[in-house]
C-alpha cells in the first residue's frame, strides 16, 4: 500500500495543483480519496466524514463530487448528531463548505440559493436575517438564470422576512415585482423550462395574493408615495402595479397617474 500511494504522489507531483499545493499534499489527498470513498459507497457516512474533512482541507479544489457528496455526509452527521451544539457545529460546517464550492467551482448564485435552503431547513426562524440575504445575494447575481424554484424561495423568505419585523412591508411588493420580472424573463429566454417556471409564477402570486388587495396596496404604497412624490420610478411602479391588480378606482391611482402624465407624458399616460 504504501508503494502504490508513493508511486501514485510521484506521478500526480507534475500536476500537483489539481490535487494538493505540494506533493506533500497530494499524499494526503490520495491516502483520504480511497477511505472516503470506499465508506461513501457503503453508506456509512460516520466512518466517510474524516477523511472527506481531510480532502477538503489538503486538496479543496480536487473535484466537485467532494462536496456534492460532502452535502449528504454532513447532513447525516447533522441528523445524529448527540447534542445540539454537536448539531451546530456540522452545520457551520455544511455552510463553510458552500464558501469553499463557490471559491473552488463558482456557480455563485446557484451555490448561495442551495446554502440559503439548507440553513432555512435546520436552523429555521432563528436564522431568518442570514438565509434571507443569501437568497437575496443569489437572485441579484443569478437574475432570471436561477432556478425558478430558488427565486420563488427568495419570495417567500422575503414574507417571513417582513413578519418578523426585519423590514418594512414595502419590501413584499419591491421583491414580488423583482421576482414576477425575473420570472418572466425566464419564462421567454428558456421555453423548455416552461412547467417550472410556471409553477414557480404561480406560487410567487399565490404567496402575494394576502397583499394585493387595493386596501393593501394603498396602504403600502400611500405613505412612500407621500415621502417621495416626484420620485418617477415609484410613481411608474405604483401606476403599473394597481392598474395590473385592478386598483383604478383609488385616490392613489389617479393621483399617480396624473402625476406621471405631467412628469413624462405618453399615450399610455393619457390613457392610464
Amino acid at each position: 500500500i504504501g508503494m502504490a500511494i508513493m508511486v501514485t504522489a510521484l506521478a500526480v507531483s507534475a500536476n500537483a495543483q489539481k490535487m494538493g499545493k505540494t506533493p506533500e499534499d497530494s499524499v494526503k489527498c490520495i491516502e483520504n480519496l480511497s477511505l472516503y470513498q470506499e465508506s461513501y459507497k457503503m453508506k456509512n457516512y460516520a466512518d466517510a466524514y474524516g477523511p472527506w474533512k481531510e480532502l477538503l482541507t489538503y486538496c479543496p479544489g480536487y473535484s466537485k463530487n467532494i462536496y456534492i457528496r460532502g452535502g449528504n455526509i454532513l447532513k447525516n452527521m447533522i441528523a445524529n448528531a448527540k447534542t445540539g451544539e454537536e448539531q451546530q457545529k456540522y452545520i457551520d460546517e455544511l455552510m463553510n463548505m458552500y464558501d469553499l464550492r463557490i471559491q473552488y467551482f463558482g456557480e455563485e448564485a446557484l451555490n448561495k440559493a442551495r446554502k440559503a435552503m439548507d440553513l432555512e431547513q435546520l436552523r429555521g426562524a432563528a436564522a431568518v436575517e442570514e438565509y434571507y440575504k443569501l437568497y437575496e445575494d443569489a437572485v441579484k447575481v443569478g437574475g432570471e438564470s436561477l432556478e425558478a424554484s430558488y427565486i420563488y424561495k427568495f419570495f417567500e423568505a422575503t414574507i417571513f422576512y417582513v413578519h418578523e419585523k426585519k423590514a418594512e412591508a414595502t419590501l413584499i411588493i419591491d421583491n414580488y415585482d423583482l421576482a414576477s420580472t425575473l420570472l418572466e424573463k425566464a419564462l421567454k429566454a428558456e421555453p423548455a423550462k416552461k412547467e417550472e417556471i410556471q409553477t414557480a409564477i404561480a406560487n410567487v402570486e399565490a404567496a402575494f395574493s394576502p397583499y394585493a388587495s387595493c386596501e393593501q396596496l394603498v396602504e403600502i404604497f400611500g405613505k412612500k408615495y407621500e415621502a417621495s412624490p416626484n420620485d418617477l420610478e415609484l410613481i411608474k411602479k405604483i401606476s403599473n402595479l394597481l392598474e395590473s391588480k385592478g386598483c383604478t378606482k383609488t385616490d392613489l391611482f389617479f393621483n399617480t397617474t396624473e402625476k406621471l402624465h405631467a412628469m413624462e407624458p405618453s399615450p399610455e399616460s393619457a390613457y392610464m
